[in-house]
């Protein structure tokens, strides 16, 4: 077999069978490896490929029909259209060494893909070709985002549980005092108890009240990821957090059930029941005006694999931008004029602490919907037998 001259980057002389193996087999091993590759030439008038493998058709949501001949395959996001134009320009005249960097690139249908993508040129029948290699980096970005997030909510429950200890105490004082207070003056003026001062004294309590929920909230971030579990009925629970949000529900949006016949699971009734409370109450505050004939709230139960049950909360309402998606379990991130930022990162210390995974899918003016997926019960042996 001929050897290949790195330095340059020819394709190797020689009988042509060992040629076309030696293609064939590098571009086989690009394919296993997860990397799409393209080979285009300039002819002087415009930049065709004239080889386009299945990953990156399957990459940019095109057919390989579409991208042969034409210089359609990569289209760049806006912000780094100039950078790789330059990249790839450095390349073509050997001024860059051939390593995968990050970008994004956009599908066919709009999408942004985060990838890495690297440049090489060839000799190829004696002409410079400029050999693209593509890889799709989604699931790998999704990994790392996990385990920051993992790593901040840990840090985070240590911080909260100690702030919430530390405000407990003089919140306690504050709290009896205002109350002694009240009482106090109902002794001294009990037709008026109050008199003018009466509004900053109800706004002093409602404050101390409202401070009381934000710390118990921040002692909900901190809880130990050792749970008790026992089987469950996973029916029961959703109903039982329906009950308990009727009243929000109730005259503003109606509820529409979708349960189908599950395993029961093991896992903590009190914490899952936490979560749903959590995303229920958010689905009744999705909406712009209560209207029962139009605001719907839709849940269902069902098995994704024999090993999971999922558990959906969608609504109807105003939906969540797309550039708060990604922050949106975030300690202290809201859209709400009056939140805390919370609810979902309770939501999903909990469900992460219940061996779980909590999901969301929203898209403006069309709704949101929270997708909570639990280990079932040959998940959770496989587990155990570990």
């Amino acid at each position: 077999m001929p050897s290949l001259d790195t330095k340059t980057r020819t394709l190797p002389k020689g009988d042509s069978n060992e040629v076309q193996a030696l293609a064939e087999a590098v571009l086989e091993a690009a394919r296993v490896a997860g990397l799409g590759v393209t080979v285009s030439i300039d002819d002087g008038a415009e930049t065709r490929h004239i080889y386009v493998n299945d990953t990156v058709a399957e990459i940019l949501g095109y057919t390989t029909q579409e991208l042969l001949g034409s210089a359609t395959a990569l289209t760049f996001a806006p912000e780094e259209s100039e950078r790789m134009r330059d990249l790839a320009a450095r390349s073509r005249q050997g001024d860059v060494t051939p390593n995968l960097v990050e970008t994004v690139v956009m599908r066919k249908d709009g999408e942004r893909i985060p990838a890495e993508i690297a440049f090489s040129v060839v000799a190829l029948a004696g002409e410079p070709a400029v050999v693209t290699f593509l890889r799709d980096i989604r699931e790998r970005k999704q990994w790392q985002a996990q385990l920051v997030q993992s790593d901040r909510m840990g840090t985070l429950g240590m911080l909260a549980a100690g702030v919430a200890h530390e405000i407990n105490n003089p919140l306690a004082y504050a709290t009896l005092n205002v109350e002694t207070l009240i009482r106090q003056l109902q002794r001294l003026a009990p037709d008026d108890p109050t008199g003018p001062v009466g509004p900053a004294i109800s706004a002093a309590r409602d404050g101390l009240a409202r401070v009381a929920t934000i710390v118990r909230d921040l002692q909900s971030l901190s809880t130990p990821k050792s749970v008790e579990r026992w089987p469950v009925d996973v029916r029961e629970v959703v109903e039982s957090a329906l009950n308990l949000t009727m009243h929000a529900i109730r005259g503003r949006a109606r509820v529409v059930r979708d349960f189908r016949d599950v395993t029961s699971i093991k896992t903590d009734p009190t914490r899952l029941g936490q979560i749903l409370l959590n995303l229920v109450f958010n689905a009744a505050q999705s909406f712009d005006s209560a209207d029962e004939s139009k605001n719907v709230i839709s849940l269902s139960i069902a098995s994704l694999r024999p090993d999971a049950v999922v558990i959906t909360v969608a609504d109807n309402g105003r939906g969540i931008a797309k550039e708060h998606l990604a922050r949106i379990f975030e300690p202290f991130f809201t859209t709400k004029s009056k939140g805390t930022g919370l609810g979902l990162a309770i939501c999903q210390t909990l469900a992460n602490s219940l061996g779980s995974r909590l999901t969301v899918e929203s898209e403006v003016g069309r709704g949101t919907k929270f997708a909570l997926q639990l280990p079932a019960p040959a998940a959770q042996a496989e587990r155990s037998s570990r």
